[in-house]
């Protein structure tokens, strides 16, 4: 029976669970009629490009208008990530007749997504915040395009609310 708990955790560890914790904040109400553009850090990144479509995507399931161009938005939708080099760790879970000893990268990821309302901000000196969310996680997997749409859905399931070190698994 240990081996079969052994094995299912060792299969779910393998494929790639996501788990993190999340901080949010809201700081205001977006303006009326909003409608918005993601800036991307980096727009000629196919990674970025991929990442700003999942968040228009999320954007539109909460109401937001997509702008047809940057100059008709009054809400701006900024994000940025970050994955740190790999740090070796070992694991190993003893039993009396057979022992598992395993090592692996393990990745410290960042994600955060800042939702800006555009016509009260004087860009780049000041920044009226709407929303907020911040992730932070660690793992086998190093790859944000992978990552993203569990870390934007796993955000945006906190849009308009604050949370101060919530757990998350995808």
């Amino acid at each position: 029976m240990h081996k079969l708990f052994l094995l299912i955790g060792v299969t779910v560890f393998l494929t790639g669970c996501v788990m993190g914790r999340i901080n949010t904040a809201t700081y205001a109400k977006p303006p009326d009629n909003p409608s918005f553009i993601v800036v991307s850090p980096n727009s000629a990144s196919l990674t970025d490009r991929k990442i700003a479509a999942l968040i228009e995507t999320k954007m539109q399931e909460k109401g937001f208008k997509k702008a047809a161009a940057a100059s008709d938005a009054n809400v701006g939708v900024f994000f940025n990530y970050k994955v740190g080099a790999g740090m070796t760790e070992v694991s190993g879970y003893a039993q009396q007749d057979t022992g598992y000893m395993g090592s692996e990268a393990s990745y410290p990821r960042f994600f955060q997504i800042i939702v800006v309302n555009l016509t009260t901000s004087k860009l780049p000196e000041k920044m009226e915040k709407i929303w907020q969310g911040e992730l932070r996680s660690k793992g086998n997997v190093d790859d944000i395009s992978s990552l993203a749409p569990d870390f934007i859905d796993a955000l945006f399931e906190y849009y308009g609310s604050t949370v101060t070190n919530r757990r998350f698994t995808k």
